[in-house]
């Protein structure tokens, strides 16, 4: 059953350092040293002006470029599965995962993995499945915490959830698939009418064997209508 709580607003003042923010830091530290050495007079030519300021401008765009490690996991795993699946960004409907979304993240992806053939679904019907993916990174443990806490009393459907319970009835629930790793969380659900008992675990399978190879994830499972299960290290915040 849906809990009939208030949902709650994401807690505003959480420390922390906002990457642009920090990027910006970068850039007026550098430009600072620049001028300074102008005035010393290290650079006097309008040629030694120039290619010190491309350097800046160089260096600045370099910093901005930097891959997040998530994004750089996301991206080996689409392309080892790229025999089996296509993928798709444009057009596609926000899933509920809840109010993670509404949480400071650092970097974020929302893309559809779609199987090249047909697989047999819930239904006996031959379709081409279709895995959803949501996956976030936060700055820190501390931010990270601060998200879960939130995204736990404003889970799917607006349900909250504990940490180690099991929720056996849960109301218009889909099969999903939750990894919480260090500072990431990556999130995978597809369509009750897809679903399949032996093509859904090759999926789990794949998701713990590429982002929890030192098994500490922190690891949830939903199915069809419940049940939500914690198959791996529910979190103890007092102790993280």
């Amino acid at each position: 059953m849906k809990n009939s709580t208030t949902r709650k607003s994401y807690p505003k003042g959480v420390p922390t350092r906002n990457y642009i923010f920090n990027l910006l830091k970068i850039n007026t530290i550098v430009f600072s040293l620049m001028f300074s050495f102008i005035k010393m007079g290290k650079f006097n030519s309008f040629r030694e002006k120039c290619l010190i300021l491309v350097f800046v401008i160089g260096f600045v765009g370099a910093v901005f470029s930097q891959e997040n490690p998530l994004e750089v996991k996301v991206n080996s795993y689409i392309s080892n599965h790229s025999e089996d699946y296509e993928l798709k960004r444009l057009n596609l409907r926000p899933r509920d995962v809840g109010s993670i979304n509404e949480t400071e993240h650092i970097y974020s992806d929302f893309f559809q993995l779609r199987s090249l053939e047909k697989k047999e679904n819930s239904l006996g019907q031959n379709k081409r499945l279709k895995i959803y993916f949501n996956v976030y990174s936060f700055e820190n443990e501390y931010v990270l915490d601060n998200a879960l806490r939130f995204w736990f009393d404003n889970f799917v459907e607006g349900e909250q959830i504990r940490p180690g319970r099991t929720l056996r009835g849960y109301d218009n629930a889909r099969p999903m698939y939750v990894i919480i790793n260090g500072v990431d969380v990556i999130i995978a659900d597809i369509d009750c009418k897809s679903y399949n008992e032996d093509i859904w675990k090759d999926v789990t399978k794949s998701l713990r064997k590429h982002f929890d190879q030192d098994r500490n994830a922190i690891i949830i499972e939903v199915m069809c209508n419940g049940p939500l299960e914690w198959l791996q290290n529910p979190p103890n915040f007092r102790k993280r």
